[in-house]
């Protein structure tokens, strides 16, 4: 009885695992998360606005030969250009 006593014992005395929430991860956290200087660099010194725009395929053309095949770049060009 002596054996099986101390092992009772010794269940008794562990401690339960603690649930894992929010606020026990929030302490723990080491990495991950909205940080000063992270992410991709903007491309252009700025960071741009995605939009949709419908264009016709002459338009597509014309601005993707003036961006050298990047349509983006030919609308920013004809942009600029218009400024």
């Amino acid at each position: 009885m002596g054996l099986s006593g101390n092992i009772l014992e010794s269940a008794k005395s562990v401690e339960k695992p603690k649930h894992i929430t929010r606020e026990n991860m929030k302490s723990k956290a080491t990495h991950g998360g909205k940080r000063k200087g992270a992410g991709k660099p903007a491309l252009y010194g700025e960071a741009m606005t995605r939009k949709n725009v419908i264009l016709d395929k002459e338009t597509i053309a014309i601005l993707k030969r003036l961006g050298n095949g990047k349509l983006s770049a030919g609308i920013r060009l004809a942009a600029e250009r218009c400024k």
